[in-house]
């Protein structure tokens, strides 16, 4: 089969569709992963208040081994104080305090170690990251609940656990997304509509095919000159082994009936020895962290994808031939306006030890 000899010339090709493969695949066979989701790319209509907290919470989250979390967790502020309260993050409660007990520094502290409690929790029960951030506002008796109910999180679970802890008491809670949602009420327990509330200041990035292949072709280029040689050989060895499974003639063939020779793959992944499992789990996070680096870099300057692989020119191009309304409004100055005056939705709080 000459498939393992064009592996290696053809790897910076193929090694998107592989590593997603390959990454999948691991996942399955892993008993340590918790296959958290809900990946956040960046925080959206945060107010000063809260941006004047980023350095320390950066901080903290390096502290804890969070740093991947940070808009999440400056989302988490917004919710809980807009900025503006000393006890910043509410995270009083989760060390069995009275509310508004901590200073400023010490809120930003325990909020982050709460919040790290609480990821470590998820991972041992397989919850996901939405189940997370219900939890800093339930407690970590929420996530035994959900991984009790299939590991991940989902509105319902979040209203069955509330009105469950309430004995089915409800109270009055107006805004935009609980009158949407049932004309204005909540059950008497936290705020079960925490997640909605949070995501409202977060943003996951959408972009158009030709931005994500020239985003994935950037990270790739950069994750192939960064492997050694041990691990560009394990690598190329494992996705030989991993083809092969497949029992595919050929590349084309293995492309075309991926869908059909996964099992196959998982299989012949889960017989990988675990040095190696370990070394190509290493490889496959390094090109993801690379490819979340690339994302951030490219929502950066305007917090609007496709910013840096646009075609430049024919959209100026095209801006040049586009009639203009004289009456036509400032868009720039609404959209500013519509941040500017967000509003801040606080979350009732009934937490506890992240245990």
């Amino acid at each position: 089969m000459k498939l393992k000899y064009l592996a290696l010339p053809l790897a910076g090709l193929f090694a998107a569709f592989f590593c997603l493969l390959l990454l999948v695949a691991l996942l399955f066979a892993s008993d340590e992963d918790g296959g958290r989701g809900g990946i956040y790319y960046g925080g959206a209509n945060l107010s000063a208040e809260v941006l004047a907290h980023r350095p320390m919470v950066e901080r903290y989250a390096a502290q804890y081994g969070i740093s991947e979390y940070v808009d999440v967790l400056l989302a988490i502020m917004q919710v809980e104080s807009g900025g503006t309260l000393e006890d910043v993050m509410q995270s009083s409660e989760s060390m069995g305090l009275p509310p508004n007990s901590l200073d400023t520094e010490s809120s930003i502290r325990q909020g982050c170690e709460y919040f790290s409690e609480l990821l470590a929790k998820a991972d041992r029960l397989g919850c996901d990251l939405d189940s997370v951030i219900q939890a800093y506002n339930y407690g970590g008796g929420f996530l035994d609940y959900v991984a009790s109910h299939g590991g991940k999180y989902s509105f319902e679970l979040a209203q069955a656990f509330a009105e469950e802890k309430s004995g089915g008491v409800r109270v009055t809670y107006k805004n935009e997304i609980s009158i949407a949602e049932n004309g204005g009420w909540r059950y008497n327990y936290g705020n079960m509509f925490y997640v909605r509330l949070v995501s409202e200041y977060l943003y996951a990035a959408q972009f158009d095919n030709e931005t994500v292949n020239a985003i994935m072709n950037e990270a790739l280029n950069e994750w192939i000159l960064s492997l050694n040689e041990e691990q560009v050989r394990t690598f190329v060895e494992t996705l030989y082994q991993v083809i092969s499974a497949s029992q595919a003639d050929d590349l084309i063939t293995f492309t075309a009936d991926w869908k059909k020779s996964m099992n196959a793959v998982v299989t012949a992944l889960k017989e990988v020895d675990d040095q190696t499992a370990e070394m190509l789990r290493g490889i496959i996070r390094s090109l993801f962290e690379i490819a979340k680096v690339k994302v951030r870099e490219e929502l950066a300057p305007a917090k609007k994808p496709g910013r840096r692989f646009r075609n430049k020119k024919k959209e100026e191009k095209a801006e040049a031939h586009r009639p203009v309304p004289e009456d036509a409004p400032d868009a720039t100055a609404a959209q500013g306006s519509a941040a500017r005056h967000a509003p801040r939705l606080r979350g009732s709080r009934h937490r506890g030890s992240a245990e």
